[in-house]
């Protein structure tokens, strides 16, 4: 789509920026203050991975003063249960819990100290069960069903099973002279959005049913997750969701974790009512990043080009399925941004007795980015070829492709080049460094990776609603949200560029169920691709029934009109113009509609019928490489990032500032994923229920940030556009890897890399043979994996 105006590629303010730092801006909990009749809600649930129920009294619970409503199973109409994707959560246990998330109660009082009284004076007697949190365990033969309702003809505990096959593996073996193997580890990790979980639901007076107003991904999926629990139409859930105080990925599922438990006492009790999680309550019971455990298998020839691949994933589910395409993005990316002629990739979800996985950003990549580009590292540092000349090698190039036979185009194998070559300079890759220092050892690593816009599926596209109002100024209403990544600031540039009016004659709309049209969920990257292409769409069709209504009163060719900066006039003639703002009040009496559906569909997926994923996914492709600068001190096993260097393939950055910040803040929580962020269970429970226990990155732990921007543009994006949101995060764990092996010539296996972690690896590579430590010490896993 050609550039012709000056709306693109400007660093515009984003107009919720004050309003946030003044305090203004108006998130969902915002919303309640000064009201008097909104009832508080709360949970009880049961501190055991796997229990029977023996029996549940609420007695003295109702007996609370304020207390308006105390809920169970038993008052509930049927066992319709509610979830994001698969309506596979109960409402309320009735007979067994297979997590510690599974509620057994609601409670609705007057004051919030009214509800945790009473919430707290509910009395459950159970049995508890044996339960297991092991996917390993839970694959074998004879493992105990965790979900028994889908009955023996199910997988046993297998949630999802993705493979990927291509090539001839037999003929790579044959051509293959040296070959790796390596086995990896991922933590699950909580996504600490500063703004708490919540669900504000309210009776419709008129319309009947419930309104929602909460921060959650997607308004639309959360009706659908919710009206079979609720007994409504979805005509009949309207969910709004206000500005929202971030969410990678978590708000898809909570926010409807959140709203059946307001949405149920609503009903119930004919008010409003919400219900916000405690930090603590998030930390246990809301989706995590899914634990994995992934094997890697890689050959090479003489010349130092892949030969094949193999590998194989397991991602640790919980309990319920929530968004579960983590297997089948992770499989498809598995080979990255590199030419293999031969992989065999199989990627599974398994279901286990803890709180479930759901998405994060990234969807899977990241965990199976980690594996790859450490393995990488590994054959790179096992032929002795520099690690940034052996994926130069094996990059793709134009005409080759994908390891799910997608080809790849000139500007696809041209952007992916660039950012490496741009890391190495700017970390100046071939320059010795300093290592005088005698315990601080330095190094410097490098990772790449490759990340499609938008979901894959068939069903995935972009629609809005535009509206031109009688000021010459646009309306543009979509169901998508603002979480601080910038999304009104882009769609609105989009808008003024394809219109051809000022940014300041822009009025975005979001994130209302009622207002604008399904459009799939904030996530996947694809928000700036689908709904800005659909503005795009949109515009084009507004334009040309403006163009013509100004063409009468011109008296031109409607061909030779343009309109620029809100004035429409010929291009052959341009003292012969009109203002945006008269065209749209003729067009009014002229009966034609000012008001247009914009629509953007991808290429439709090509049918793939052996089921190997072989097959276009994807309408474009961010590519990126990040590489660090990092000093190990061997007296305590700290790891200091000293310099991080990101350089992403946006394609055209619509708001350099807002790109920006997406890969500044991709980096900072890689770093976080990377040397700190875990979540640990302890009898099938999260550990850690607060800031205070869990780490996240501080100002102190993050350097400077250097983020380079490449622009080799994309023949589907608007204005050339690709998704950024979530590959920033990519590169940065393994690349941190890499440069610790880089220092020391230690080969780890498992993040977070935390001091203990890398104390004990020290210490197993002093005790270790000159053979073990040649060309580098491969620091054993504390636990055997794929026994």
């Amino acid at each position: 789509m050609t550039l012709n105006e000056s709306c693109i590629g400007q660093r515009y303010i984003r107009p919720d920026s004050i309003s946030k730092v003044t305090g203004y801006a108006k998130f969902t909990a915002d919303l309640l203050a000064g009201r008097t009749d909104v009832l508080v809600a709360k949970v009880r649930r049961i501190d055991c991975a796997r229990a029977r129920i023996k029996s549940i009294d609420t007695g003295e619970a109702k007996k609370v003063p304020g207390v308006v409503a105390v809920l169970t199973a038993g008052d509930l109409k049927d066992g319709s249960g509610y979830g994001y994707i698969l309506k596979d959560k109960p409402v309320l246990a009735k007979d067994e819990i297979i997590c510690d998330c599974d509620p057994v109660a609601f409670v609705a009082a007057e004051t919030e100290e009214a509800a945790y009284r009473a919430v707290n004076l509910i009395k459950v007697e159970y049995d508890a069960l044996p339960f297991e949190t092991d996917p390993l365990k839970n694959m074998l033969p004879g493992a105990e069903q965790v979900r028994k309702e889908y009955g023996s003809h199910h997988c046993g505990n297998v949630s999802n099973d993705v493979r990927v096959a291509k090539g001839g593996m037999e003929e790579a073996a044959s051509k293959t002279v040296i070959e790796i193997t390596a086995d990896f580890r991922t933590p699950m990790v909580e996504h600490t959005a500063l703004e708490r979980d919540i669900a504000f639901a309210e009776p419709d007076a008129v319309n009947g049913g419930l309104t929602f107003y909460c921060p959650v991904q997607n308004v639309h999926g959360m009706r659908e997750g919710l009206c079979e629990a609720l007994h409504l139409p979805v005509s009949r859930i309207r969910v709004v969701s206000p500005l929202v105080g971030g969410g990678f990925g978590g708000k898809e599922c909570s926010s409807v974790d959140c709203g059946v438990a307001a949405g149920i006492l609503a009903l119930c009790t004919g008010r409003a009512v919400v219900y916000e999680m405690t930090r603590e309550e998030m930390f246990r019971y809301t989706s995590k990043r899914h634990r994995s455990y992934i094997k890697y298998k890689i050959g090479v020839d003489t010349h130092g080009c892949m030969t094949g691949m193999w590998s194989e994933a397991i991602f640790d589910k919980g309990a319920y399925k929530s968004v579960d395409v983590i297997p089948h993005r992770s499989a498809l990316l598995s080979g990255g941004p590199y030419v293999i002629p031969a992989v065999d990739v199989r990627n599974r979800s398994i279901y286990t007795n803890h709180v479930y996985g759901g998405a994060f950003r990234g969807l899977g990549a990241p965990q199976q980015y980690y594996a790859l580009e450490c393995a990488m590292d590994d054959m790179a540092r096992t032929i002795g070829m520099d690690p940034v000349e052996f994926r130069l090698k094996n990059l793709i190039k134009e005409g080759s492709e994908t390891i799910f036979s997608q080809q790849m185009s000139k500007s696809d194998a041209a952007g992916i080049r660039e950012c490496i070559e741009k890391v190495r300079q700017e970390l100046e890759w071939d320059k010795p460094l300093d290592c005088s220092d005698p315990y601080k050892k330095r190094g410097r690593g490098i990772a790449c990776y490759m990340y499609g816009t938008g979901s894959s599926f068939p069903k995935d596209a972009g629609h809005v609603y535009l509206e031109l109002n009688l000021d010459g100024s646009l309306n543009v209403n979509l169901a998508q949200n603002e979480m601080g990544q910038g999304l009104i600031t882009a769609m609105s540039q989009i808008a003024a560029q394809a219109m051809g009016v000022s940014i300041e004659y822009v009025n975005v709309g979001i994130s209302d169920s009622m207002c604008g049209p399904e459009a799939g969920p904030t996530s996947a990257s694809r928000a700036t691709v689908f709904q800005g292409n659909a503005i795009i769409a949109g515009c084009r069709s507004l334009k040309k029934r403006i163009l013509d209504v100004a063409a009468d009163m011109l008296e031109a060719d409607a061909h030779e009109l343009t309109i620029k900066n809100s004035e429409i006039f010929s291009e052959k003639e341009p003292d012969k113009k009109v203002t945006l703002k008269s065209a749209a009040a003729r067009a009014r009496v002229s009966q034609v509609s000012l008001a247009q559906v914009g629509n953007w569909y991808p290429p439709m997926t090509e049918k793939d019928p052996e089921n190997l994923n072989q097959t276009t996914r994807w309408t474009t492709f961010a590519y990126g490489a990040h590489g660090v600068l990092v000093e190990v001190d061997t007296r305590n096993g700290m790891i200091t990032v000293c310099r991080s260097v990101q350089a992403t393939d946006v394609g055209k950055a619509i708001n350099p500032d807002t790109v920006e910040g997406q890969m500044d803040g991709g980096a900072a929580q890689a770093i976080g994923w990377a040397l700190m962020e875990e979540c640990f269970l302890r009898h099938g429970l999260v550990k850690e229920t607060s800031l205070h226990e869990y780490l996240i990155p501080t100002a102190l732990d993050v350097p400077s940030l250097e983020s380079i921007i490449v622009e080799s543009g994309s023949e589907s994006g608007p204005f050339g556009a690709k998704g950024v949101g979530e590959p920033t995060i990519l590169g940065g764990a393994p690349a941190i890897r890499n440069a610790v092996l880089d220092a020391t010539g230690l080969a780890m296996y498992e993040i977070p890399m935390t001091p203990v972690r890398v104390m004990e690896a020290l210490e197993r590579a002093e005790t270790a043979s000159a053979a073990e430590k040649k060309p580098f010490f491969r620091v054993p896993l504390q636990c055997g994996l794929w026994d």
